[in-house]
């Protein structure tokens, strides 16, 4: 991949990210949109593994406030996703956060790949590729319903005065 791209997916990324409660995993981040998307992002050349998808897991749950949300999974910066990982990512437990999943690819490969996955599995939620991050946004809008609590934004700490800082 050419650095350029990675260097324009990065800035695309960092867009509006200070306001957000990230939660960390070992190959990436997720994170829980004002409009109450999931998102998740992997780092360049991850492999996930069965541990990196309980990871994954787990930050959702830390993030979704107890309900199932539409999930933006971009993942073209993903080199392999281990079967054990793919059999994970097809459990009750998971398919209890998701409401629905767009997939951003890169690759027509990629999407080949996405949508085998999903005929073999059969997931009970909607699950599309896209090739456009606007695109896939859009879609999920769809599946966030007016009603539907927002992401409550991180607390910042308050200190006083006698805190940190000589008067």
């Amino acid at each position: 991949m050419d650095s350029l791209y990675f260097a324009m997916l990065e800035e695309e990324y960092n867009k509006g990210m200070e306001n957000r409660n990230i939660a960390y995993f070992s190959g990436g981040e997720a994170w829980l949109e004002p409009d109450g998307i999931l998102r998740c992002f992997f780092y360049k050349e991850t492999k996930v593994t069965l541990q990196i998808a309980q990871e994954l897991h787990k930050a959702f749950l830390s993030l979704n406030q107890d309900m199932k949300r539409p999930v933006l999974s971009d993942v073209r910066n993903l080199r392999q996703i281990h079967r054990e990982a793919r059999q994970f990512f097809d459990t009750q437990a998971v398919h209890d956060v998701v409401l629905a999943n767009a997939v951003v690819v890169n690759s027509l490969l990629t999407q080949t790949v996405v949508n085998l996955f999903t005929k073999m599995s059969q997931p009970p939620y909607p699950l599309r590729t896209f090739a456009d991050e606007e695109a896939a946004l859009a879609w999920l809008q769809t599946f966030v319903p007016p009603n539907r609590p927002k992401a409550t934004p991180p607390q910042e700490e308050e200190t006083t005065p006698s805190e940190g800082k000589p008067s």
